[in-house]
């Protein structure tokens, strides 16, 4: 980083027009600029380019390793969710109390799968396909092609 300003900073010097310093600026921070922007409020799972940008470390890197986007996916559930519902939390139920609706029961994942309506979970904890066990994908938390974490609804019983 440092070797980086040295570099813009000669760079800026050998321009003769005081504008074209201002563009070589803005070209150097606006990528970054947008992207803090876009990932908005999940800054911290930025990844450069060299990488392949956040939709290609998806696959290769842990992004939301604190579950972070547990809390927009529990605010999906109060907008949705009917009065008293269960909604089991993967390993991170301490991180969506706060967020969680009043009347919403939440439970962890000691609990059985089948007490439970709704089910959130952090991709990082790869919890599977639960369509086999009666759920249904419902919902992401994705940025890019990026799913940070996933909402899922049980099926009605036949």
């Amino acid at each position: 980083l440092i070797e980086a300003g040295i570099g813009l900073e000669a760079v800026l010097q050998r321009l003769r027009q005081k504008g074209a310093g201002w563009l070589l600026l803005a070209a150097v921070l606006l990528p970054g600029i947008w992207a803090l922007i876009w990932l908005h409020p999940y800054e911290y799972i930025y990844k450069n380019s060299l990488v392949g940008g956040v939709s290609s470390a998806y696959t290769q890197y842990e992004l939301d390793r604190q579950c972070i986007s547990l809390r927009e996916a529990i605010e999906h559930v109060n907008r949705i969710a009917p009065l008293g519902t269960s909604v089991m939390v993967m390993r991170q139920i301490s991180s969506v109390v706060p967020y969680a609706r009043p009347d919403l029961r939440l439970i962890d994942d000691r609990e059985p799968l089948r007490s439970a309506e709704y089910i959130l979970s952090c991709t990082w904890h790869a919890v599977g396909d639960l369509g086999p066990q009666g759920f249904e994908r419902m919902y992401d938390v994705q940025r890019g092609e990026a799913v940070l974490s996933s909402l899922w609804q049980r099926l009605p019983q036949p």
